[in-house]
């Protein structure tokens, strides 16, 4: 047996890995974050992973406007490393998504309406996120506030997206465009027009 999974083995059996979640599923497991805010909003099912440097942002008061902020993530998803999560109102994610390194997923916008006045002392513009099951995320790919992704979705590396995705289509680009979608009465994935 390797380190990592003798590591991986270890930290399975860490009582203290679940205190302080809204919920934490059975061998739940987060490697060295470098932030995790308020536990108390995140959601973890079964089987879930972060690697190492995991940024999980839970944002519920900003400018003096409180949000009902959570993070919820489904059964058997993975992240790889250094993967960042914002939320100042729900990002959802599905079961069996695998998520590769860098990917970012972020529910709100910092608004720029006032000239003269940082972006950071302006208010926040929150459009909550969904992400369904069996996806899968290329590496530094983003998904920004207010997208929908259907199930069996896959995400090429480096791609933006910004628009709703349906299921069983594969989306690249930036922007992310759909550039195939499975036709099941062919069984096979075909050129989306």
């Amino acid at each position: 047996m390797n380190f990592r999974r003798i590591r991986m083995a270890l930290a399975r059996r860490n009582p203290f890995l679940k205190i302080g979640y809204a919920k934490c599923g059975k061998h739940s497991l987060i490697y060295k974050p470098l932030l995790i805010g308020k536990k108390s909003g995140i959601y973890l099912g079964n089987y879930v992973s972060f690697l190492d440097g995991a940024r999980i942002d839970i944002i519920d008061n900003w400018l003096n406007e409180r949000y009902d902020s959570k993070v919820i993530i489904g059964n058997n998803t993975s992240f790889e490393q250094n993967c960042q999560i914002t939320s100042a109102g729900i990002v959802k994610i599905g079961e069996n998504c695998c998520f590769s390194a860098r990917v970012l997923i972020t529910n709100l916008d910092h608004s720029y309406s006032k000239i003269g006045i940082n972006v950071l002392k302006q208010e926040i513009v929150v459009r909550d996120v969904t992400i369904g099951n069996n996806c899968f995320f290329g590496m530094d790919s983003k998904v920004f506030s207010g997208v929908n992704i259907g199930d069996n979705v896959i995400v090429g590396a480096n791609t933006i997206v910004t628009h709703n995705v349906p299921s069983n289509c594969v989306v690249v680009g930036c922007p992310g465009k759909i550039i195939k979608k499975y036709n099941f009465e062919k069984a096979k994935w075909e050129k989306y027009e």
